[in-house]
C-alpha cells in the first residue's frame, strides 16, 4: 500500500496505536522489565509517511523504526519494533505530564533507553518550571494547585498558599529508582532541595496553644548523620526523616514553647523541646509524598504554604 492511496481510518489507527504506546510509556517506564506488545493492527502490509506518522507495517504488526509526532499533544516518539514487540532504542518526549499520578507542566521531558528481552533500561529525565502539588492524608487527596479539594475529618476547605518550584532533572536506575547521586532540584529561588547526608538542620510546620488560641510554630529539628532520609520527594518543597532530635519550637514572633503537635495529620505527634521525636515506623517511598515518619522542610518559609486563614 503506497502511502498516498492510505486512508484516513488507517491514519486514525496508527495514530490511536502510537498514542497508546505513549501513553505505556508515560505510566510504565520505571517498571522493571517492562515489555509492551502491540495488538495487531488490522492493516495490510506498508510503509507510511504522512509527515508526523512514519512505520512500516508487516504481517499487521508494526516493523522496523517507528516515528510519531503530535503537536496537539506535544508528545513525539522514535523506537523500533520487532515482529510487534517494542525491542531496541526508544525515545519520547512530551510537554505537559503525569508524575506519580502528579499533573505538572515543564518545559521538556524525555526518555532515553533501549528495550531488550529482559525489559527497558535508560533513563527518565525532566527539565522545566514545575507548579502545584498534589497532598495525600490518609490516603485523601487534601489540596492539589494550592486548593482544598476535599474535605476529612481533620480537615475544612480553606484556601493554602502554593510554594512553586524551580528546575529539576530526574535520573532513575533501570530498576526505577530515582539515581539521587545525579538528580536535582530546585525551589523557586534556586536553592538545592537535597538533603545532604551529613548532620542536618530541618524545620516542620506544627501547632500549639498561643496565649491561649491554637496557632501555628515551627519545629527546629536536628538530624544525625546517620538517621535515615529521603534525599527529597520529587516535585514537593518536602522530604522525610527517620527521627530527629527537637531543637526549638518558636512562633512567627520568636516566642518559645515547650512542646507542639503535628498540625496535619490526623494522629496527634507531639514535640517536646530537648526530647527526640521518634515516629511508630519509616517509610522511604518516593512515590507517597506524605506517609510514615517525619516530614519536613529543608528550609523553614517553606513552612509556610501549609498557614492558612479562613
Amino acid at each position: 500500500m503506497d502511502a498516498h492511496v492510505i486512508d484516513e481510518h488507517v491514519i486514525g489507527t496508527l495514530k490511536n496505536r502510537l498514542n497508546i504506546i505513549l501513553d505505556y510509556l508515560l505510566y510504565n517506564y520505571m517498571s522493571a522489565g517492562a515489555k509492551l506488545h502491540i495488538a495487531s493492527l488490522h492493516i495490510e502490509d506498508c510503509n507510511i509517511d504522512v509527515g508526523y506518522i512514519k512505520c512500516t507495517i508487516v504481517n499487521n504488526q508494526f516493523h522496523g523504526i517507528v516515528h510519531g509526532n503530535f503537536p496537539e499533544t506535544g508528545k513525539s516518539l522514535q523506537c523500533t519494533f520487532e515482529k510487534g514487540e517494542l525491542l531496541g532504542p526508544v525515545v519520547v518526549s512530551w510537554t505537559g505530564a503525569y508524575i506519580y499520578t502528579q499533573m505538572v507542566t515543564h518545559t521538556s521531558t524525555q526518555m532515553e533507553g533501549s528495550f531488550t528481552q529482559a525489559g527497558f533500561t535508560g533513563k527518565y529525565i525532566k527539565n522545566g518550571r514545575f507548579a502545584g502539588e498534589q497532598h495525600y492524608i490518609n490516603s485523601k487527596l487534601s489540596y492539589e494547585c494550592g486548593k482544598w479539594i476535599c474535605q476529612d475529618t481533620a480537615l475544612s476547605i480553606w484556601d493554602i498558599n502554593t510554594k512553586h518550584l524551580g528546575d529539576a532533572v530526574i535520573y532513575y536506575t533501570a530498576e526505577g529508582k530515582i539515581d539521587y547521586t545525579r538528580s536535582l532540584q530546585k525551589d523557586d529561588k534556586g536553592r538545592d532541595m537535597c538533603l545532604p547526608v551529613g548532620d542536618i538542620i530541618v524545620y516542620k510546620i506544627c501547632k500549639t496553644m498561643i496565649n491561649g488560641i491554637k496557632g501555628y510554630c515551627y519545629v527546629k529539628l536536628s538530624v544525625p548523620a546517620d538517621v535515615k532520609r529521603i534525599p527529597f520527594i520529587p516535585f514537593t518543597t518536602k522530604s522525610r526523616v527517620e527521627k530527629a532530635l527537637v531543637l526549638e519550637i518558636f512562633d512567627r514572633e520568636g516566642n518559645q514553647y515547650k512542646h507542639a503537635y503535628s498540625a496535619l495529620s490526623a494522629r496527634v505527634f507531639t514535640y517536646f523541646v530537648g526530647e527526640w521525636a521518634i515516629p511508630d515506623s519509616f517509610d522511604d517511598n518516593v512515590t507517597r509524598s506524605c506517609s510514615h515518619g517525619i516530614n519536613i522542610h529543608m528550609y523553614m518559609d517553606h513552612c509556610d504554604q501549609w498557614i492558612w486563614t479562613r
